[in-house]
């Protein structure tokens, strides 16, 4: 690869060959360099491999031109002329003037791809052209009319400038646009029409009434008026009121609309075979075989498809309700002879044949009671199973919707007494209440999920939201207030009045608990709370007995108390009775002084007092002012008495006496009532002595 500027120069011998050698090789290789030659000449080559172009010196010398790529492909400057087929097997792309404009040949899609712009155009003035502008694909067409031909002359659409766009049939012209609007040669078919039709013209005919005020159209409709004596009928359709003879103000819309119907009047029928088949007056009918086989029942109103078609099918039509209302797909379906039914929703009391006075609304509420009366269904699938049960009533989406002949149950809410099959007389009001009430009966239930659980369990009132909540196969609970009895399950007998009373409860008989959170964590039995937080604590204890705002508040397991508003000793503490809490001072009774058992018969091991005047003198009586710990009304006040810690010091050989009350060590409390036996002894002792000393 080289250049050279072809000159030879005089030398000797071997300088004149390297100096030829380099001429040829020069030659040879079209002088292949990166840059060009220093020394030029007309239509010398020179294979550029910087950009890997064959070029030609031009005639002036005073440029290259472009003839081919290095790898064999064209690369022209200037006009070509091509004497036979030119064949590209790849690719070919010719570049706008405007980027993005290009025209390509893209071999791979088989495609002559113009660009957004690029346009194809035709005529010498570029009378049409043909592209798309980005967003648009637009045929534009400046010269004469715009034309699509078929099988070469036969014109199909014709786009004039300034004027009409014509379609053609045939080569015949069928449509044309106009200043006005729209022109079409022919019949003109249409599938649907819109708008009032108002601005047409040119329109005659139509339906009209006669003198009697009947309007009537369809093949065979109102067939076998009476002379002049039927007035105000509207009959459109085949059939459509064909038998009516001398019935008035009758409306019948569709084929086999109120088709068998004589002298009666005041009915609608609209729809497909509606009313086919009645033969009173004043019943109202809409929608295909709505009321079809009604007969002889009036004041019947039946809106929907199949509404009130009766399970009869009959040609007379054998119905003999009356004064029913069904709306809604398959609405009162079977009814017969029953009466006085609302039935509302698709398929509502669908099964209704003689029942009658039943309301049911919603989808399938009331859907399979046949016969029974009385009952009252709204919400879907209300009441959807009841067969021989009546005087139900069952408000809310699926409530009592597993009920079959269970009776006298009352169930407002969602899924109120949603499971309840054969138990009667059950009163569930409040989302979910007495859910799962099977054949329980005689429950009572008010607040959302309130009895939920109930399945066989009789007689238990709740009412509030979740109130015996778990309480499952026992009777006889009551429970007011909002969690009350919540955690029960199988216990007996037991009452709770109040918001989370006997909340924690399961399985313990026989407690009642009156006032918010009273015997809230009790699991034991026998046990009476009355007041607030009264017996709050109290877990496993047995037989308490509290009254009063926080009456045994802090008992935890202790038995057998009783407590009026105040607490045991301790929270563990049995068998006390606690009369007022730290705040009382005084005690008050219409006596002065307490019995207590003291019967000889349950007794045993009787002595006399071994102890009476002697240890009366090892007592400290003692003024003090009171001043309590957690402080209390007595504080501040000055008092006699005695000092526990003493009492018990005295008393260490003779703890029988029972001096100091000491369940809770850190509340010690004086039992002063029980020194009564030694100061009886103690006086004895001192009578004694004063005897001796007066007989001295």
């Amino acid at each position: 690869m080289a250049t050279h500027d072809y000159v030879i120069d005089n030398g000797s011998g071997s300088a004149v060959r390297t100096d030829l050698n380099n001429v040829l090789q020069a030659v040879l290789t079209n002088n292949s360099s990166g840059s060009a030659p220093s020394t030029t000449a007309a239509y010398m080559l020179w294979a550029d491999t910087s950009n890997n172009i064959l070029k030609m010196r031009n005639s002036a010398n005073n440029a290259w031109i472009n003839l081919f790529t290095l790898a064999g492909g064209l690369d022209v400057d200037a006009a070509s002329n091509f004497a036979s087929t030119v064949v590209f097997t790849d690719d070919v792309t010719f570049d706008g003037a405007t980027a993005g404009r290009d025209i390509q040949f893209d071999r791979s899609d088989n495609a002559l791809e113009f660009l957004d712009n690029a346009k194809a155009t035709f005529g010498s003035g570029v009378d049409m052209s043909l592209f798309h502008n980005g967003t648009n694909s637009i045929i534009s067409n400046v010269t004469g009319a715009f034309k699509v031909l078929l099988n070469s002359d036969d014109n199909a659409i014709v786009a004039n400038q300034d004027g009409g766009v014509e379609l053609y049939f045939d080569n015949a012209k069928k449509a044309e646009t106009v200043t006005g609007g729209f022109t079409v040669s022919g019949t003109c078919t249409a599938t649907a029409y819109a708008g009032d039709g108002s601005g047409l013209s040119g329109i005659s005919g139509g339906v009209t009434s006669d003198a009697q005020g009947n309007t009537i159209a369809g093949t065979d409709a109102g067939a076998s008026f009476s002379g002049s004596s039927p007035e105000n009928n509207t009959l459109f359709g085949k059939n459509a009121g064909t038998a009516i003879t001398t019935g008035d103000s009758n409306v019948a819309v569709g084929t086999n609309a109120f088709a068998i119907a004589t002298t009666q009047s005041l009915n609608v029928a609209v729809g497909l075979e509606a009313g086919r088949y009645i033969t009173a007056a004043e019943n109202t009918c809409v929608g295909a075989a709505a009321g079809r086989y009604i007969g002889s029942g009036g004041y019947n109103v039946a809106i929907g498809r199949s509404a009130m078609h009766s399970s009869l099918s009959s040609s007379t039509g054998q119905g003999t309700g009356q004064k029913n209302v069904g709306i809604g797909y398959s609405t009162l379906f079977s009814i017969t002879s029953g009466s006085s039914n609302v039935c509302i929703g698709d398929e509502a009391g669908n099964s209704l044949t003689t029942a009658g006075n039943c309301v049911a609304i919603g989808k399938d509420a009331l859907y399979t009671t046949t016969t029974t009366s009385n009952n009252v269904a709204i919400g879907t699938n209300a009441g959807k199973l009841i067969t021989t049960a009546y005087d139900v009533v069952a408000v809310g989406n699926g409530a009592l919707d597993n009920l079959t002949t269970g009776y006298r149950n009352v169930a407002v809410g969602k899924d109120a007494l949603g499971t309840v099959s054969t138990g009667v007389n059950n009163c569930a009001i409040g989302q979910s209440a007495l859910l799962a009430v099977s054949t329980g009966s005689h429950n009572v239930a008010m607040g959302n999920s309130a009895g939920q659980s109930i399945s066989t369990g009789n007689s238990n009132t709740l009412v509030g939201n979740n109130a015996g909540y778990h309480r499952s196969t026992s009777s006889n609970l009551t429970a007011f207030g909002s969690y009350a009895a919540f955690g029960i399950t199988t216990a007996g007998q037991n009452t709770a009045v109040g918001d989370n009373v006997l909340y924690s409860n399961q399985t313990g008989d026989n407690n009642t608990g009156m006032g918010t959170n009273a015997l809230y964590l009790c699991t034991g039995q026998n046990n009476t709370a009355m007041g607030r937080y009264s017996h709050m604590l109290l877990t496993t204890g047995v037989g308490n007995t509290s009254y009063g705002y926080m009456a045994g508040y802090d008992q935890t397991t202790g038995s057998n108390n009783v407590n009026i508003s105040g607490s045991a000793s301790s929270p563990t503490a049995s068998n006390e009775c606690t009369l007022g809490n730290s705040g009382i001072t005084t005690l008050r009774c219409n006596d002065t002084s307490i019995s207590s058992l003291s019967d000889q018969r349950d007794k045993t091991d009787i002595v006399d007092l071994p102890i009476g005047l002697d240890f009366l003198n090892s007592l400290k009586p003692r003024q003090f002012k009171w001043a309590t710990r957690e402080g209390n009304i007595k504080d501040n006040t000055i008092r006699a008495g005695f000092i526990a810690q003493e009492l018990q010091e005295s008393e260490k050989t003779y703890r029988y006496l029972k001096l100091v009350h000491d369940h809770n060590e850190d509340r010690l409390e004086a039992n002063e009532g029980h020194l009564i036996p030694l100061l009886v002894k103690a006086i004895q002792e001192l009578s004694v002595k004063v005897t001796a000393l007066e007989a001295g």
